[in-house]
This record gives C-alpha cells, structure tokens and sequence, in this order.
C-alpha cells in the first residue's frame, strides 16, 4: 500500500500517514548517515539539561514482541518516556499512536555520563584520603 494524502503526507504499507512519510514494518536505509539541524541559529531559551542521571533512571529498557509479525525487539515505552521527558513523544492525530524520538536521548545520555563520571571522580579522592590515613 502506497498512500500520498493532499496534505503532503505519504505512507508506506499504511492508509493512514501520520508524519509526512510513515513507513508501516520495516525499512531498509542504505544512507551513510542521518543529520539533524542543530545549528544554535536556529535555537532559543537554550538551557542545560539538569538532573540527567535521575531522569534515566526513571527510564525502563524493555524487551518485547510486537503484536503484529511477533518480532522481538527491544525499546522504550512512549507513555513511560512521556513522564520524564513529554517533549520527546508525540501522538499522531490519525493513528492515536504515540512515538518517542530516540535520537533525542543522546544528548540527556551524555549528561547522565558526564554526572557518574563526577560521581566516580569524587569516590576516588575520598578513597585516596582514607589510604594516606591509615
């Protein structure tokens, strides 16, 4: 199935598009590689992301199968993201569906390293302390 709504969006294997390309199953992509804009140009109110560590860790890795074909697969649950971070999931009007951009993770993962690293830091001077006073 090959739908082209009047409103620019095409679907791939579903009557019903809710992006402007909306692949039903799987999709094969031979691209070297994906790049998303990011240019500060085009940001505003830009604020550095806070308490990243405590946020993944509300976070639940699952595996599961899916309904349709049974392939297992593993991810994230969009109304489970939707707590922590609402600005990554969206619904689509048309299916009721919702979705995560996981892409969108990386930059709070990084956070979330960069918080243990200061952790594991600190952990180390106070075991170095503790060994100069025996």
């Amino acid at each position: 199935r090959l739908t082209i709504e009047s409103t620019g969006e095409v679907g791939i294997g579903t009557t019903a598009p809710g992006y402007k390309l909306e692949v039903a199953g799987s999709a094969g992509i031979g691209a070297e590689a994906f790049y998303y804009l990011s240019d500060v140009s085009l940001k505003k109110n830009i604020e550095k992301i806070s308490d990243s560590l405590e946020k993944v860790k509300k976070l639940e890795g699952v595996s599961f199968e899916w309904k349709e074909g049974g392939k297992k697969s593993i991810g994230l649950i969009a109304q489970d993201v939707e707590k922590v971070f609402p600005e990554l999931v969206n619904l689509s009007e048309e299916s009721n569906l919702k979705s995560v951009q996981y892409g969108n993770l990386v930059p709070v993962l990084i956070e979330a390293v960069k918080e243990q690293q200061e952790q594991i830091d600190s952990l180390k001077q106070e075991i170095e302390i503790l060994k100069l006073d025996k």
